[in-house]
């Protein structure tokens, strides 16, 4: 599939109609007093030979532009230098170009010039020189950019060279592509994990909200800021310097977590029901035997326990770029599937998520080595999964009216009063 161009910013579309209608004695004149800059811009986003044979022509300008092929030379180097101006539009960059050289007029350019044989070589070093300096602001995400482009653009070799425009180009425009294609994949997971607030309210938190009471109109600004995020992610962000939802995708940890208490009742159910083969005849809140009851779980439901028990030791490791390993993180704490340091359960310690504002937490928290490329990476599908698979199991014994807690109060009540998901109907 070939690499789509980008889409220039058609300005100056009056100007550039206006100016094919005029004689060539009175568009030089015009030529006269616009900067080199302007000329260079207006003719690079509009296909006008008109204008371009009247630049050849002109008494000045031909000084510097002796042959047709000089002139278009520039022309392609400009066009790219606009393109990647326009992608650095934001809030610290205007989006025009910019380089000091060409905002003079024909008349100072020529004054100013020692060799005017070379000057257009100058000129061209010049734009050369700025596209090169754009461009390098993608190197350190050339590897996370590499694992989105297509397998025909390889781009983690890195920049082509230079004296080729087409080529540049080529590169440019696979590098945009591939950034699109990031962008798209971390918007998609924006608004999954709104759609997990919309789907179970009451039930998740921010991973830094250390409190434990429940808010579900916290739920719903939670879920209007992901829309509002996923929405900007689709705009390009690395040459702004300006990253949509950073602090999101740069942690090691899963933006949201379950409360404490849906943690807690759900290891208790399991204690009492166990699934299968799953060790769980100790009590896992409260370290007492408890005496264990058969249960018919379902098997998609008995699967996702099966995951769940799977990943509550560590957290699943974000993926990086250039394929190395992170440290554990911790995911749990004071369950009999915790990390051994961390798996007595008794008294205050109850069980819960790790990942607070505690000293061990905030060491854990960022990713070890600050990696651009690392942190630009969307999250872990792993870690999507386990928590649709906690949340699912959460829903089920929510619901488990079929089985009894202890007598006259079922597991569905029994869950509802320990959760606050839903108050009991007695």
């Amino acid at each position: 599939m070939p690499v789509e161009a980008v889409m220039p910013n058609r300005r100056y579309h009056a100007v550039a109609e206006k100016l094919t209608t005029l004689s060539p004695e009175i568009l030089h004149k015009v030529l006269d007093d616009l900067p080199l800059l302007k000329i260079l811009e207006v003719i690079s986003i509009h296909d006008l030979p008109y204008v371009e044979s009247c630049i050849l022509s002109h008494f000045h300008y031909s000084q510097i532009f002796r042959t047709p092929q000089s002139l278009s030379k520039l022309k392609q180097y400009f066009t790219l230098y606009v393109e990647l101006c326009q992608r650095r539009q934001g809030r610290h960059s205007s989006g025009n170009p910019e380089i000091a050289t060409f905002t003079q007029d024909a008349i100072r350019l020529v004054n100013q010039k020692k060799n005017v044989l070379d000057y257009s070589e100058k000129l061209l070093a010049k734009v050369k020189l700025e596209v090169l300096s754009l461009l390098k602001v993608y190197e350190p995400y050339m590897n996370a950019l590499s694992h989105y482009s297509e397998p025909s653009h390889s781009i983690a070799s890195g920049v082509p060279d230079v004296s080729d425009p087409v080529a540049l180009r080529h590169f440019w425009l696979s590098l945009d592509k591939a950034e699109g294609n990031l962008n798209l994949a971390k918007s998609a997971q924006l608004l999954r994990i709104a759609r997990l607030y919309a789907e179970y309210p009451g039930t998740l938190r921010s991973r830094l909200d250390t409190s434990q009471e429940s808010r579900i109109l916290s739920d719903q600004h939670c879920i209007k800021e992901l829309q509002i995020r996923a929405r900007r992610m689709s705009k390009p962000q690395i040459l702004r310097g300006h990253f949509v939802a950073n602090a999101v995708f740069a942690e090691q940890r899963f933006p949201v977590t379950p409360y404490d208490r849906h943690l807690k009742t759900f290891l208790r159910i399991l204690e009492k029901f166990p699934v299968d083969n799953l060790s769980l005849s100790l009590s896992i809140a409260t370290g007492r035997r408890r005496p264990i009851r058969p249960y018919p779980w379902p098997t998609e439901v008995a699967n996702d326990v099966k995951r769940v028990v799977e990943g509550l030791a560590y957290v699943y490791p974000k993926a990086t770029a250039t394929g190395g390993d992170y440290p554990p993180v911790l995911r749990t704490k004071n369950t009999r599937f915790s990390d051994k340091e961390y798996s007595i359960s008794s008294g205050l310690r109850q069980p819960c998520f790790s990942g607070g504002l505690d000293s061990e937490s905030q060491k854990q928290r960022r990713l070890p080595f600050y990696v651009d490329s690392d942190n630009i990476l969307p999250l872990e599908e792993r870690e999507f999964e386990w928590l649709e698979a906690f949340l699912r199991g959460c829903r089920y014994m929510g619901k488990m009216e079929d089985a009894e807690w202890s007598p006259g109060l079922t597991v569905k009540q029994f869950w509802c009063i320990h959760t606050g998901d839903i108050l009991p109907q007695f």
